[in-house]
This record gives structure tokens, sequence and C-alpha cells, in this order.
């Protein structure tokens, strides 16, 4: 996975000092993101921990609703997109996405406004001794999502926006209850943590279903739909493949592959 320094210039809105302080603590914890090898199991991806760690933060992800998205392929537009089209109809919307180009600001937005300098440094400085006395300690993406969750129930977003980070079924941000859960495409990615074939990696994508909770997905391999559809049916989550149940156009293309020509229905 690309992903660029940490160490960036903060805006003038907040102090430099407390942002570099941030961004130094944050580079002392586990970060999955830069790591090649990772082992994917509940102690390193631990949902308890997050949950432990929101608790003490007063459960902010359960002060807003949300949509989640997994996926391979797409996820990050997609999620733009959503939070797009919600904003565009009048809505106050949180924006949480992952990795950042080149301000870790960027992972946490709401109406396409990066979270201050000030702000994200308060955040991580309130969220810093909770991290110091928790064992086992949250990694980096746990506690950038704390921070985005936190951010979120402060200023009174009216929806999140929320992007996995690895896989689905263990990633941090599969402690929230959303109105929907979207999937992208699925192809081989971190088959070491997900598996080695596209049904397996489907599994974990599918690990955000909930019970009740409408998910969606595109149309997906045969063999990665079967499993999307084995997971919602033991949990009881209705499932709808764009393109099946639900009919949409391409807007100014033909077909996926033939990309940008005609619009077709």
């Amino acid at each position: 996975m690309n992903h660029s320094t940490h160490a960036v210039s903060p805006s003038s809105n907040g102090s430099s000092g407390n942002y570099g302080k941030a961004l130094r603590f944050l580079a002392t914890l586990s970060d999955y993101e830069r790591l090649r090898i990772v082992r994917y199991n509940p102690q390193n991806f631990d949902l308890d921990r997050m949950r432990t760690l929101l608790r003490k933060l007063g459960n902010p992800h359960d002060q807003f609703k949300s949509v989640h998205v997994a996926g391979t392929k797409g996820k990050g537009s997609t999620c733009a997109m959503i939070a797009a089209m919600v904003q565009a109809n009048g809505h106050k919307v949180g924006l949480y996405t992952s990795p950042h180009l080149s301000d870790i600001r960027e992972r946490i937005q709401i109406n396409g406004e990066m979270i201050p300098t000030a702000d994200f440094a308060r955040l991580v400085r309130l969220v810093e001794p909770i991290v110091a006395k928790s064992k086992p300690t949250p990694s980096y993406f746990d506690v950038l999502t704390a921070v985005a969750f936190k951010y979120f129930a402060e200023q009174k977003v009216q929806i999140a926006i929320i992007e996995t980070g690895l896989g689905g079924r263990l990633d941090s941000t599969n402690v929230i209850k959303p109105e929907v859960t979207a999937i992208t495409s699925i192809s081989k990615d971190h088959m070491a943590q997900l598996g080695n074939t596209l049904g397996k990696i489907a599994l974990e994508k599918a690990g955000i279903f909930k019970p009740g909770v409408p998910a969606l997905s595109v149309l997906q391999d045969p063999d990665a739909e079967a499993s999307l559809k084995q997971v919602a049916d033991r949990i009881g989550a209705p499932l709808e493949i764009v393109g099946k149940q639900i009919e949409f156009s391409y807007r100014f293309e033909s077909s996926r592959m033939l990309g940008p020509t005609t619009a077709s229905a």
C-alpha cells in the first residue's frame, strides 16, 4: 500500500508544536500500513481493543449515522462520491479514508474540509494518555480512527462515510452500526492476511455486514459473490447486487471495458 510520510507541515490554524508532537506520538505506534508482513489475527487487529479505546472517549461512534464501505478497488473514490452526493443534499457529512497522499489530515474531513491542525493535535493529545495505559496498545490506525470518530461526534455530523483500512471483519472501523454497507470490486489483495482466493478475501470483506442492515455490492467474480451471499444469509443482512437486482446506468460509458464513449442504460 502506498503511503507517504506523516511528517507534513501544518497549516496556519493550530500550534505547529502541538501538531508536531501529535505526529511524533503517532510515529511510535504500530503502523500496519507500512509493514510488509502483518499477521492478520485478533492480536494485531483487535476490535475489543478498539471498543475499549472508544468507550474511554465516550463511544463517539454511537453519536452519528454512518455508511461503511469495504472492497479492493474503488472504495476510496466510492466513499468520496457518496460523501459529495449526501453533502449536495444539504447534510453535514464526515469522511474517513486511508491512506493519505501528502497530509495526514486528508483522512478526516467534514464537507470536504480537512480537520484543522489544532483539532487534530488536541484530539491526539486526548487519546495519548488512554493509549499509554492500554494493554494491548492501540495501533496507529486505531488511534486515527478514534480521532476521526471523536471529531465527527463533536462536530455533530449527520452522517459519516467510513472506509475500511484492511479487510473488514477485523478492521478498526468495524465497530460502527451503519445505515448501509457497501462492497466495491474485490480482487486479490493482501493475500497473506485475507486469503489466497477471491472467495476467502470476500469473506473477510463481508465481515462488515450487520444483521438487518442493507448491504450493496457491485458485480463480483462468482466465487466472491457466493461468499458475500453466504455471510449475508448467515447473519441476516439483505444483500443486493448493483447490476442484478438493482438496475443502473454507466454514465458516459458503454461498458467498463470500453470506458468513456456514450451513455448506455
